[in-house]
């Protein structure tokens, strides 16, 4: 989307957008995501508990449980991951879960966002002249 948005902006009279730029631009909007998704994690992790960690400690839970009835991991796994989730659950709001989650963001965000921007400089191309040439005869 930054590159589509991005080439609505240009004019005949500006240099080409080349896939440089858009590298340039998909790291941007990485580095962007990242902070913005991290503060609003934070946000919603002080306001409202962590939610996300919940929804996903009560699906794990239910296909642990199912594991463990029918034979598949060993008896006790499952109290040893509610051992393991209450641990992250503690961790999730303290600083340094916090800038943990922001350095793994911050490696992720930028390499998808590259290989996004990529995609729509693909898909876009370059921006056609809205002149046309003239016909040499």
């Amino acid at each position: 989307m930054a590159v589509y948005f991005y080439r609505q902006e240009f004019t005949d009279e500006m240099p080409p957008f080349e896939s440089s730029d858009a590298l340039i631009l998909g790291i941007t909007s990485g580095i962007i995501g990242a902070l913005v998704a991290t503060l609003l994690s934070v946000i919603i992790i002080f306001i409202i508990g962590p939610v996300d960690t919940e929804m996903v400690r009560g699906f794990i839970e239910k296909l642990v449980q199912k594991l463990e009835d029918r034979g598949a991991v060993p008896p006790g796994t499952l109290d040893e991951m509610n051992q393991q989730m209450e641990k992250a659950i503690q961790e999730e709001g303290t600083i340094g879960g916090i800038l943990r989650s922001l350095v793994y963001a911050l490696i992720l965000y930028p390499i998808f966002s590259m290989l996004g921007a990529l995609i729509g400089y693909g898909m876009y191309g370059k921006k056609k002249s809205s002149t046309q040439p003239p016909i040499q005869t």
